[in-house]
């Protein structure tokens, strides 16, 4: 590791490596945007209308694939992402402000208006959520 740590918390997958690596928590992630974005835009009812919609991602090797669960197991739904951030806080005011809608761990979010079903959402693990 470039930064000399003894130990690191990371959220999300991590990439193949040599370090010892351990899952300590499991993130719920829900699918919000703000009122102002949802009035001009429309309201996406089930994960397939997230494609007509402006997406913002998160930097990293599924930026491009949101995972939800439906009857045949979890699903990775294509989006192509109007903004793309390496900041789960900067995303989110980026979804505040109007400019999309975003995927995001639960404990980020607080206010924003939740879309989908959190039944319908995967964990970060890509196992379903509880």
């Amino acid at each position: 590791m470039e930064d000399h740590a003894d130990v690191t918390i990371r959220a999300g997958r991590i990439p193949e490596t040599t370090l010892s690596a351990r899952q300590i928590a499991d993130f719920q992630r829900v699918i919000c945007a703000s009122p102002k974005y949802l009035e001009q835009h429309g309201t996406p009812h089930v994960p397939p209308d997230l494609t007509g919609h402006a997406c913002i991602s998160l930097a990293g090797s599924d930026a491009m694939r949101w995972p939800f669960r439906s009857s045949k197991g979890i699903e990775q739904i294509e989006i192509v992402p109007r903004l793309t951030s390496d900041n789960g806080d900067v995303a989110l005011r980026l979804a505040l402000s109007g400019a999309g809608i975003v995927r995001l761990a639960e404990l980020l979010v607080g206010e924003p208006k939740v879309l989908l079903d959190q039944s319908m959402l995967a964990s970060e693990s890509g196992s379903p959520s509880k």
